[in-house]
C-alpha cells in the first residue's frame, strides 16, 4: 500500500495520481458549487500520459451561452485557481500544471477589471502609476478568489477528502 491506496505502482507515480486527484478533485467541487452544471462531469485519472502530457483530466464543464455574467466568470476564475489551492491544501504543496490555468485566470481577471467591475482599471495602462494601480487590483482580486476558496473548502472539506479517496481507488 502507498498513500493508504493498495497498488503496484511505484511510490512516484502514485504521488502523481495523489496530485491529480487533489486537483481534479478541487475542479470538481467548485464545479459543483455552480447552479446548471452539466449532468456528465466526469473526472479520470490515466495509468499513462496521452501525447499531450496529460495525466489525468474533467469532462463535461461547459457553458453554452455566448454572453457570460458576472456571476459566471467569478466562478469560472474559482475554477481557474482551485486546483493549486487544493493541491496546496491535501499535499502541502502544488504542481507545475497549474500554470496554464493560473495564465487563463490572469486573463479573465484583467478583461473583469476592465469591465470596471472594481472600479477603474487600465487596460493599456499608459504610465508607471496606471501599471501599479492594475497590479494592485490584481492581487486584490487574487486575494479575494483565495479567501473564498478557503472558506469553500473548509466548509466542504470531507466532502473534498472523500472525493480524492475515491477517484484514487476507482480511477474514474
Amino acid at each position: 500500500q502507498v498513500g493508504g491506496v493498495g497498488t503496484t505502482a511505484s511510490p512516484s507515480r502514485e504521488g502523481d495520481r495523489r496530485g491529480i486527484a487533489a486537483h481534479g478533485c478541487g475542479n470538481a467541487l467548485v464545479y459543483a458549487a455552480l447552479d446548471g452544471r452539466p449532468a456528465d462531469v466526469q473526472m479520470v485519472i490515466k495509468e499513462k500520459p496521452g501525447p499531450n502530457g496529460v495525466l489525468g483530466y474533467i469532462t463535461g464543464v461547459g457553458n453554452d451561452r455566448l454572453l457570460h455574467n458576472q456571476t459566471f466568470i467569478q466562478w469560472y476564475m474559482l475554477v481557474l485557481l482551485d486546483g493549486k489551492y487544493a493541491e496546496e491544501l491535501l499535499l502541502g504543496e502544488s504542481y507545475l500544471g497549474s500554470t496554464a490555468d493560473y495564465q487563463k485566470w490572469l486573463a479573465l481577471a484583467r478583461t473583469f477589471l476592465a469591465n470596471h467591475n472594481r472600479g477603474v482599471y487600465y487596460p493599456e495602462p499608459a504610465n508607471r502609476y496606471e501599471q501599479e494601480l492594475n497590479e494592485h487590483k490584481l492581487q486584490a482580486l487574487q486575494a479575494e478568489h483565495l479567501q473564498m476558496l478557503s472558506e469553500f473548502f473548509a466548509m466542504n472539506r470531507d466532502v473534498y477528502e472523500g472525493l480524492v479517496q475515491a477517484l484514487l481507488n476507482e480511477r474514474v
